[in-house]
């Protein structure tokens, strides 16, 4: 039986909700702040021509992050969402979603950035493990995205 999953990351960056958006619309600048790409800089990736808006799209290869695909499908200036692919011993959908919201401060926003989907079995129980990892990898992704837009 599948479970429901969600891995959630929030950061506070003192910048404008509209520069966050570009950067996050963008799928040419994801390596720019993406931290598996960090992880791992043998990654191999491939974008749509379109480079931003709905439609474009992500492709990687690594051997030490997996295999995937993320294509933007539907922004707003608040709520940006990706499908997520992974090739591995079969294919698992996930979705991906920034939210913007005001920050605490006139100048700041919130950058939330969460992914959820189904998992089963073997990786049903790897969960609380993953969940941390996943988690401090979105925490240094806001971090270095952060770094972008201030």
């Amino acid at each position: 039986m599948a479970s429901k999953y969600s891995v959630i990351a929030t950061r506070e960056v003192k910048s404008t909700a509209g520069k966050v958006h570009d950067l996050l619309v963008n799928v040419g600048r994801t390596e720019e702040w993406n931290p598996y790409v960090e992880m791992d800089p043998a990654l191999r990736s491939e974008m749509s021509d379109q480079k931003i808006g709905v439609g474009a799209w992500y492709k990687y290869e690594s051997k030490k992050v997996g295999n995937g695909r993320l294509e933007l499908i539907s922004e707003t200036p608040s709520v940006i969402t990706f499908k997520l692919e992974f090739f591995n011993k079969k294919t698992e959908l996930a979705s991906t979603r920034y939210m913007i919201s005001p920050g605490s401060s006139a100048d700041t926003v919130t950058v939330t950035w969460e992914m959820s989907g189904e998992h089963a079995g073997f990786r049903k129980l790897l969960w609380p493990i993953m969940n941390g990892v996943l988690g401090k990898a979105f925490e240094r992704g806001l971090e270095k995205l952060a770094a972008l837009v201030e």
